[in-house]
């Protein structure tokens, strides 16, 4: 098996930048021109100098490395790119496409850094005002042993004392992978013993009893403002900002 030198990268037309090995025949290369021509996309790291350089070159001097870091972050929940590059992305890393116009661009940038903003700051969210329901003649408890949705996905069964209604349908609309994020904490926050070391997970907190139901209302919250920014994302930077008209 040969094994390849890392990454360079280099500067190719106008739209984009891409990485190559340095151990590739020409016939690779062509292909790999080929394919990066029809598709106008960039494979870059953001902490590389030459890509700031590139992207700098493209925009404008001013533009940063967290400029470049929200943009990646924008692009890669673009309703577009991702159904554009569905394949692409089963099979290999993601490439990157840079936009036609310096707005564009910033407009990825402002909404980029919304989301990273929110995403990793999503337990200082608001919650989500969900309707308590809480059964009769069961004592209250707040401990979590295994979530269930209900299957018009409207309710959160919680435990036998609580359920969790009014569940908005947008937030299903934020993926993560296969599943929403709301049914991820559904499904991982539950007492769970693996069976291979024998160590007990529970994510129920000694010190905040309320820690998961609260959670599960800024998860909502999340859900709902990263829907509403994709669409916003979707309507300001069309696809074709990217492509050519005869390449879409």
């Amino acid at each position: 098996m040969r094994l390849e030198r890392p990454t360079c990268w280099e500067r190719r037309g106008k739209n984009f930048l891409f990485g190559r090995s340095e151990r590739r025949t020409k016939r690779d290369l062509k292909s790999a021109e080929e394919r990066l021509r029809r598709q106008r996309s960039v494979f870059f790291s953001t902490s590389h100098p030459y890509t700031t350089f590139g992207m700098a070159s493209q925009y404008g001097s001013d533009v940063t490395k967290r400029d470049i870091f929200h943009y990646v972050y924008a692009i890669l929940h673009h309703k577009g790119y991702l159904e554009y590059f569905a394949e692409n992305l089963k099979l290999e890393l993601p490439r990157i496409p840079l936009v036609k116009q310096r707005n564009t661009f910033d407009e990825c940038v402002h909404i980029g850094k919304r989301l990273m903003e929110i995403h990793v700051n999503y337990e200082q969210a608001q919650e989500y005002p969900l309707t308590h329901v809480e059964k009769r003649n069961v004592p209250l408890n707040w401990r979590v042993k295994k979530m269930r949705l209900t299957p018009d996905k409207n309710a959160i069964r919680v435990n036998e004392w609580l359920t969790l209604t009014g569940i908005p349908s947008q937030c299903f609309q934020y993926q993560l992978g296969v599943r929403s994020a709301l049914e991820w904490v559904v499904n991982q926050f539950a007492i769970h013993k693996y069976e291979r070391s024998g160590i007990l997970f529970d994510p129920n907190k000694s010190d905040d009893e309320q820690y998961i139901v609260s959670l599960i209302g800024k998860v909502v919250t999340v859900s709902i403002e990263t829907v509403k920014l994709i669409n916003q994302l979707n309507q300001t930077v069309p696809i074709t900002d990217w492509m050519d008209a005869k390449e879409e």
